[in-house]
């Protein structure tokens, strides 16, 4: 038994053996074979993760190989779509950065709203219009939060709910440069230009509603101004047009009027012009001022509790938006109830840094004026300055011409037939030797024609001293009955028409007593000429009202209403040629006493009925305090 188990316990063991060497190599082939598919499950696994470079190495020479280059094949197209991916990724983020940072930087605000209207997203200008800081402020914002903050047309006008942007953009409508008014938040009202369209997919399906808000307020106000400038250069233009060919003061004046209806819009307006020297305004012509306003606003001293005498006294533009809520002066309160006015502005027009006049206007309606608006006032008020003094200086220059032809006219014609007169009877002296009758009237009309020429001299000579303006007046306090009653009795002693001096009470008055003195001598001188020999003359001197009146009163023929305007104008004939009481030319007193009277303030005037004689009249303030000071200079 035993060598059988012994056979058997060997052959069992080289069947172990064998079994074992069976499994070694079955372990090793299956490692073998099954190396390749690792490689393949690795390969795949990273390449899941993303490494694109990982490939497998697999020569069986078989189907596996196969496998294995298929797979590599496959890994390199891969990695070649990877970087083709990787960099259309890149290129999308760095256009969306791109995209974000414009919309970013747009000053215009950007608001997306969903279907139901909610705010879903803006850009930051969008944020700061809405007083956010954050975009997750956005976040249940109620429907329309943006536009139902007192939304209105640009009119004022309230928005219908339909009419609001933004509905309009999530009804489908696309609109552009839709204006509209916005109170925000900080109670500032700001003019928008609204742009809005729906945002829809690829289907067609409305996914946002889009609108873009551009804050024009300040573009609006650069329009306004650059309009309201373009409106001041053509009104200044208007204006110069208009007074560059005008010389006349009463064509100017009618000019200043129209302009200022139409440059400034005034209902209502007065022109004055100054006299520095009496710090006084004299009315020059108005519109639409009641007859009870020009009569009062006739004359308005510098002192006057008046708008218009502030400008002048101030020398700067005065504003009274609205009399109603005070401000005014009392005698402007007093204007404006008059003429039912409410708005007021005094412009003050200077000329080479000189006062000339002050423009007043008025409005029915209140007139605030911005600083804008006072600088062209101010131009306008220089352009009409300049214009006066241009019509001022052709008075005086036209004045000036006319006086010297008038002057070398006459003197030729007044001067021939004296001095033909001495010239002959100097000769029939020369040849006689003892006198007779005849030589006595020789004499007689020498002395005559002599005492006519020594007068005419006088007159032309005063006439050259004072054609470049009014004189200087060297002012004393005297009475002037007493000034009015000496030139009469020196005047008698030359005339044989008496002089009735009618004065009875003591009337002091503030001029220069010499120059004064030589007015009354003209008017005697005047009346004497024109009266009948013997006619008498009557003068006068009386109190009225605050001025003191003189009036001389001749019986001569009486001067034609047609003529009158012109008697003080220098050597003018007050009588047509020919007829009855015609001495020729007025000598140059009257137009001599004009001037002077007018340098004293003062003012001259004629009344005459033709065969009934002729008054000449002046009158001056009175003055019955001693006077501070002695001189004054006109100017």
């Amino acid at each position: 038994m035993a060598p059988l188990y012994e056979r058997a316990r060997t052959r069992l063991a080289a069947f172990a053996g064998i079994l074992l060497l069976n499994i070694l190599l079955a372990a090793v082939l299956a490692r073998f074979y099954t190396r390749p598919v690792r490689q393949l499950r690795d390969a795949s696994q990273a390449l899941g993760h993303g490494e694109m470079e990982r490939r497998v190495h697999i020569s069986t020479g078989d189907e596996l190989e196969e496998l294995g280059t298929s797979f590599n094949e496959m890994a390199s197209r891969l990695a070649r779509r990877q970087v083709e991916v990787d960099a259309l990724r890149a290129q999308a983020e760095h256009q969306a950065q791109q995209l974000a940072a414009i919309i970013a930087s747009v000053p215009d605000a950007i608001f997306l709203t969903g279907p139901d209207g909610h705010l879903v997203d803006a850009n930051p200008a969008g944020l700061r219009l809405l007083g956010l800081e954050e975009r997750a402020a956005l976040g249940g914002s109620a429907p329309g939060a943006l536009l139902l903050q007192d939304m209105r047309h640009p009119d004022g006008r309230p928005m219908a709910p339909g009419e609001l942007p933004i509905r309009r953009a999530l009804a489908g409508e696309t609109f552009t440069d839709v204006e509209v008014l916005l109170r925000g938040q900080d109670g500032q009202e700001r003019l928008l230009s609204v742009h809005g369209a729906p945002v829809r997919d690829a289907s067609g399906q409305l996914i946002f509603g889009e609108v873009v808000v551009r804050d024009i307020t300040r573009r609006r106000r650069e329009e306004e101004e650059l309009a309201w400038m373009f409106e001041r250069e053509l009104a200044l233009a208007r204006i110069g047009q208009a007074l560059v060919s005008e010389v006349e003061l009463e064509r100017i004046a009618r000019v200043v009027i129209e302009q200022c209806l139409h440059a400034l819009g005034a209902d209502g307006i007065g022109l004055w012009l100054a006299d520095t020297e009496r710090q006084e305004l004299a009315l020059l012509t108005s519109h639409q001022l009641t007859a009870a306003a020009e009569e009062g606003l006739r004359r308005v001293p510098f002192n006057a509790p008046l708008l218009t005498a502030k400008a002048a006294r101030e020398e700067r533009i005065q504003v009274v938006a609205d009399v109603l809520e005070g401000g005014a002066p009392t005698r402007s309160g007093w204007l404006a109830r008059e003429g039912g006015y409410r708005g007021m502005v005094a412009v003050p027009l200077h000329s080479h840094e000189r006062l000339v006049g002050v423009m007043s206007y008025f409005t029915h309606e209140p007139r605030p004026v911005s600083s804008r608006a006072l600088e062209f006032h101010a131009m306008v008020g220089r352009l009409f300055a300049v214009a006066i003094e241009k019509a001022r200086l052709f008075q005086e220059l036209r004045a000036a011409l006319r006086l010297r032809e008038e002057f070398m006219s006459a003197a030729a014609h007044e001067l021939k037939t004296p001095v033909t007169s001495i010239q002959t009877w100097a000769e029939l002296l020369l040849n006689l030797e003892v006198l007779t009758p005849r030589q006595q009237k020789g004499l007689t009309t020498i002395a005559r024609n002599t005492r006519r020429i020594s007068r005419l001299v006088e007159h032309l000579f005063a006439a050259v001293r004072m054609a470049p303006g009014p004189p200087k007046l060297e002012r004393q306090r005297f009475d002037l009955h007493a000034l009015v009653r000496e030139q009469a009795e020196k005047f008698a002693r030359t005339t044989e028409n008496p002089i009735r001096i009618d004065a009875r009470e003591e009337l002091f008055i503030h001029a220069e007593r010499q120059l004064l003195g030589e007015v009354v001598a003209h008017l005697l001188e005047n009346a004497v000429r024109y009266s009948p020999p013997g006619g008498p003359v009557e003068l006068r001197v009386r109190r009225v009202g605050g001025e003191a009146v003189v009036s001389v009163h001749d019986q001569g023929p009486g001067i034609p209403p047609e003529r009158q305007p012109h008697v003080f104008e220098p050597l003018y004939e007050p009588l047509p040629p020919g007829a009855p009481g015609y001495t020729g030319v007025v000598y140059l007193g009257l137009h001599l006493g004009r001037q002077i009277i007018e340098a004293h303030g003062g003012r001259i005037w004629l009344e005459s009925h033709p065969g009934e004689g002729s008054t000449f009249c002046f009158s001056l303030p009175l003055n019955p305090a001693p006077a501070e000071e002695d001189s004054h200079t006109y100017s």
